[in-house]
């Protein structure tokens, strides 16, 4: 290449080594001649045919001859000199770089102005380059003859979009996979977009949903939270929170709309259970009070039926008497049994005896409109079961049943076996052998009510799920019966048909009846054990349920003193001593547990009977730490106490 001998060429050299960008200048020539001989020789789509013959390209490109380069053009390739940038420029042509200048080659026949494009190139080193390439005549009269090439570094931006769109679809794959819905609305209200989620919860199609008015698409139910509709066509709960954002470079807000339906169901279980624990505490202590007056009425009417103090009309009055105490005794016991929530207590049991026993209490729960009928099975129906939990099912069922009687009717409750089964069974050396299995006893609530629409049958054993209105129902009491049944081994069967009524059916494993099975509990002998002079301390607070204690004590044939509490107790003459205790579990000051100890460390043979009126596992909580002591429930009978005091005497 020649010196400058001109003083504007001087200049123009001082200038174009100076400019920062890549300037190459080019002799395209020979490339133009070779896009006329293939003219010439029929090629009328350039583009296609070049791309179609992939080698074409890279001939064209030999045919390139640079003629100079700036100093800018260097350091950008990482050249050491302008001739090793002169012999190396196919080197510079990726594959990428390549599929460009294809496209160049047609703006160059089709004789446009210029030519711009986005290659990947490489330096010398073999680092990837990201340029702008700018192809123009550098002559324009005079065609594409001679060329000026531009080029600037575009690698950061390149990275920096890359990384943008790894975001941005990072972004777009947590909002669309996100279980809360988010939508972005404008200032006019306007849903401009919306994930998924969000589509779902508000029931409609993206493309509708798009473009449509929030608090319209919404539907508020009350502030900061709206109805919607859960993937399982439940109906559900979701709260609204938002922040400022912009969209499309204009103020908007991001609405995020989340379904809090399991969280509002489980604060409503809290809170059911928080009120279910304080009818509870209510439950036991009301139960506890009648059990001390029945106790100390049970007591007195046994006292006086074994004198001459009361005449015959007395006694008649006083038998009478007996059998009332005995079913408030159930009733209070129902009570107790209602208010605590735990898994079942199995044990033998007399089906038609559990439902006989809760009917009195079923008839007081019922409007007067409503007439309740057992029709029993009259044979012996054995389960294992809790009889409180059972009663409770009973108790749901019926009262569920009398909701769908708004104008009164019937209610019928029945009892019965399904036929036994029979089952092959393998003995040692004899084969194959027939053995009978029990069959399930059941119990059924029928009534002849409104019935159950058919799109509620499906969600009725559902917590929560209710048709009643607010404050009238929990949608508890159907799924807490299926869980007791659920827990016994049964199962409930619902048949109801719309204006004709419902009978929901209650299966339960029958008992295997045979050698092996185990017998229903029967109440304690018949006719009472007298003592035999042995000395009793009696520890009650309630004078009345004293006073009748102390009197079955004496008639019982035991030598008995009674006071009202443990400071008495302990302030008796030393000297004294006692075979047995029978105290109230809960006495002012010192509890009647915490009493036998005391009065053991005095007379270590000491035998124990804690009585309480409150409920059993209360009692045992209570006492769990006294050894060797005996628990009876109050109201018990003069005969109870008999056989229970000549238990804990022959075992200390």
């Amino acid at each position: 290449m020649t010196q400058p001998d001109q003083p504007a060429e001087i200049t123009f050299r001082g200038i174009f080594d100076s400019i920062p960008i890549s300037i190459w200048v080019e002799d395209f020539s020979a490339v133009v001649s070779a896009l006329d001989t293939l003219r010439d020789q029929g090629v009328v789509d350039l583009g296609s045919y070049l791309h179609d013959h992939p080698g074409e390209t890279e001939r064209l490109v030999q045919l390139i001859k640079v003629l100079d380069i700036n100093q800018a053009s260097l350091g950008l390739y990482g050249a050491t000199s302008k001739e090793e940038l002169f012999g190396s420029v196919d080197m510079l042509f990726t594959p990428q770089a390549l599929d460009a200048f294809r496209d160049e080659l047609v703006a160059v026949a089709e004789n446009r102005p210029g030519f711009t494009a986005e290659i990947e190139s490489r330096k010398f080193g073999g680092e990837r380059l990201d340029l702008l390439v700018s192809v123009v005549p550098a002559n324009p009269s005079s065609g594409w003859g001679q060329v000026l090439v531009t080029a600037t570094d575009i690698t950061e931006r390149k990275q920096t979009e890359a990384e943008l769109r790894e975001s941005r679809a990072s972004f777009a794959a947590i909002v669309d996979q996100n279980t809360d819905g988010i939508a972005v609305v404008d200032a006019g209200g306007f849903i401009r977009f919306a994930n998924p989620a969000a589509c779902s919860l508000l029931e409609t199609p993206f493309e509708r949903l798009v473009g449509s008015r929030f608090a319209e698409a919404a539907h508020y139910r009350v502030n900061d939270e709206l109805e919607v509709r859960r993937s399982n066509g439940a109906s559900g709960v979701a709260e609204l929170g938002s922040i400022e954002t912009t969209w499309d470079g204009q103020p908007a807000r991001l609405v995020v709309v989340r379904d809090v339906t399991e969280r509002k169901h489980l604060e409503r279980e809290l809170l059911q259970a928080q009120k279910m624990e304080a009818i509870g505490r209510l439950a036991g202590g009301v139960a506890h009070e009648f059990n001390n007056l029945l106790q100390a009425m049970l007591s007195t009417a046994e006292a006086r039926l074994g004198t001459d103090v009361v005449g015959r009309a007395g006694k008649a009055l006083l038998q009478e008497l007996e059998p009332l105490i005995q079913r408030g005794r159930s009733q209070t016991r129902q009570l107790l049994l209602f208010s605590r929530r735990e898994e079942p207590h199995l044990e033998p049991l007399e089906l038609n005896h559990v439902l006989r026993d809760n009917i009195a209490m079923l008839e007081r729960l019922v409007a007067e409109n409503i007439r309740l009928e057992l029709q029993l099975d009259g044979r012996n129906l054995r389960v294992r079961g809790d009889q409180g939990q059972l009663g409770q099912v009973l108790v749901n069922l019926v009262v569920n049943a009398a909701d769908a009687l708004p104008e009164g009717g019937g209610i019928t409750i029945r009892s019965g076996m399904r036929p036994n089964g029979t089952h092959s069974t393998e003995s040692a050396g004899q084969g194959q052998t027939r053995q009978e299995r029990p069959g399930q006893v059941w119990f059924e609530v029928e009534d002849n009510g409104t019935g159950i629409p058919e799109h509620v049958r499906d969600r009725m054993f559902e917590p929560f799920f209710t048709t009643k209105e607010r404050g009238l129902g929990t949608g508890l009491g159907l799924s807490v019966a299926l869980g007791i049944v659920s827990r016994h081994r049964g199962s409930i069967e619902v048949d109801s048909r719309e204006d004709h009524g419902t009978r929901v059916l209650v299966l339960l494993p029958g008992e295997q009846v045979g050698s092996n099975a185990a017998a229903v509990r029967q109440d304690p002998a018949p006719g009472f054990v007298p003592g035999c002079g042995e000395r009793v301390l009696l520890v009650e607070d309630e004078a009345a349920t004293r006073s009748g204690l102390h009197d079955v004590l004496e008639m019982l044939g035991y030598k008995t003193v009674a006071v009202g509490d443990a400071e008495q107790a302990l302030a008796l003459d030393p000297t004294l001593t006692f075979d047995l205790l029978i105290t109230d579990l809960m006495l002012p000051g010192l509890s009647g547990a915490a009493l036998a100890e005391r009065l053991r460390e005095r007379w270590p043979d000491l035998g124990v009977i804690v009585i309480s009126g409150y409920s059993e596992d209360r009692i045992a909580e209570m006492v769990q730490n006294l050894e060797s002591a005996y628990f009876m429930h109050k109201p018990f009978s003069m005969t109870e106490l008999s056989h229970e005091i000549r238990v804990a005497l022959n075992e200390k």
